[in-house]
């Protein structure tokens, strides 16, 4: 159903890139379908423009492409992802998968850097508390990944959308 309405969604705004990218994560997360995956990003960044630089990278992961993935990370920019602090866990993860840990957890560790410091500015800030607790899962801390991000959950209360995504992050906690 969410495909469908994906569908709908960029038919009736094919301008806009977040329809796009929701059917990406949802013909992945559906079935692992990477090859449709790639036609729908090669159509966002023909009709948008955008870089889509994040996208590239973890179809690249998915497909087991690892060194393809730190290609297009190594030229993509804070920018491209629209913080710093993704961009390190993006990297982070990648040196992981590639058997690099000395500098997964020095990107890991870039991250928590980034999301202390926004959970100082605003300590209302659950997508802060659950990327500190990806950084921290990644560098082998589970009990403050677990912290970090049961307390991002707790902290999107009533709010369904981000709910969903803090939700979503603590499983990828529990994974790593």
């Amino acid at each position: 159903t969410a495909v469908t309405f994906y569908r709908k969604a960029i038919d009736a705004m094919p301008g806009w890139s977040g329809p796009y990218t929701s059917l990406i994560e949802a013909l992945v997360l559906k079935d692992g379908n990477t090859i449709e995956a790639r036609k729908v990003l090669d159509t966002v960044i023909a009709r948008t423009g955008e870089r889509q630089q994040p996208y590239k990278i973890l179809l690249n992961i998915y497909e087991g492409k690892y060194r393809d993935a730190l290609n297009d990370l190594q030229s993509s920019s804070d920018e491209d992802f629209g913080s710093p602090g993704l961009r390190y866990l993006t990297a982070g993860l990648l040196y992981r998968l590639v058997n690099d840990q000395t500098t997964a957890s020095m990107y890991y560790d870039s991250a928590l850097t980034v999301y202390k410091q926004m959970i100082i500015e605003n300590p209302n800030d659950c997508y802060a508390y659950s990327c500190s607790g990806l950084a921290y899962a990644g560098s082998g801390n589970a009990t403050d990944a677990l912290i970090a991000g049961k307390t991002a959950v707790e902290l999107a209360s009533d709010d369904a959308i981000t709910k969903s995504d803090m939700i979503n992050n603590i499983a990828k906690i529990y994974n790593m």
